[in-house]
């Protein structure tokens, strides 16, 4: 069991889908696996301390079992993710009103210390026989369809297809690839020009960081801002960015060129760094 909420862990629940497989095999059933994924975690970590963080757990394992029936089961796998086997479904129906229940109750701010807490939860469903007939490969694809879900638009839910275990390991190639970049030097920067047009002079740059991949070529933000975040590299990223745009700064200043402000974008998981002013400030 999960020593913080008290859930079964990925062992336990692991099992009870080997044998909820060996009964619906029996008797001709299906049954459900749902994977969940609580958006944005780290966030509320980094902005309340870990402590409020793990009550929020504790609270969503209670809210969670309070949506599934008595013989389904509910698991934590870690931080963040969370399984449900829902036993004896007749099809999908039963899955996405579960689903949907799911994401209706978390809507409910959660009440912690002086907090009020809102969060979303991402869900992707496998279905046996259709989408596995084994747990590995029911809680795979369950875990595919929700990264598809946490990418398309968060706070939603995805039953299972065959191109979504293409896009999961593409997604964790890219991740894969971006620590490369990060250690190769793979990030540029364009500067984007902002003119006052009333004197048609400039008045300052917006620095927009581009991945300068070796095979894709320019990869735009949109592909690897998302990924970034969601792999802790954000934080790392946003660090280079402003050590390169203020070098590059010095240089224009060393050329002798007219000094104008440069903007440079930062996440909000970068500004809630308890050392993020340090950072802006090791960089000038």
């Amino acid at each position: 069991y999960d020593s913080l909420t008290g859930l079964p862990n990925r062992a336990l629940i692991s099992d009870r889908i080997t044998t909820a497989a060996s009964i619906a095999h029996r008797h001709r059933t299906k049954f459900a696996v749902l994977s969940l994924n609580i958006d944005r975690l780290k966030t509320i970590n980094d902005s309340f301390g870990l402590p409020v963080g793990d009550i929020l757990l504790k609270d969503f394992a209670v809210r969670l079992k309070e949506c599934i029936r008595d013989e389904d089961s509910v698991a934590r796998l870690t931080g963040d993710e969370f399984l449900i086997l829902l036993e004896e479904v007749e099809g999908t129906d039963c899955a996405s009103s579960t689903a949907q229940r799911i994401m209706d109750v978390m809507q409910e701010a959660f009440h912690i210390d002086d907090h009020q807490i809102v969060i979303t939860v991402s869900i992707g469903i496998s279905i046996y026989p259709e989408h596995g007939t084994d747990a590995n490969s029911l809680i795979k694809n369950a875990d595919a369809a929700m990264y598809v879900a946490k990418a398309s638009a968060r706070g939603i839910f995805r039953f299972f297809t065959p191109e979504m275990n293409a896009m999961s390991a593409g997604r964790l190639l890219l991740e894969h690839e971006l620590r490369q970049a990060l250690k190769n030097d793979e990030l540029l920067i364009h500067y984007q020009p902002q003119l006052d047009l009333t004197t048609n002079t400039l008045s300052g740059f917006e620095a927009l960081v581009r991945w300068n991949h070796p095979v894709r070529g320019l990869v735009p933000p949109n592909q690897f801002i998302p990924v970034a975040e969601e792999a802790g590299l954000i934080v790392q990223i946003g660090e280079q960015v402003m050590r390169k745009a203020c070098f590059q700064i010095k240089q224009w200043q060393a050329q002798g060129l007219p000094v104008v402000p440069v903007a440079v974008n930062v996440s909000s998981v970068q500004f809630r760094q308890a050392n993020f002013l340090a950072t802006v400030r090791a960089a000038l």
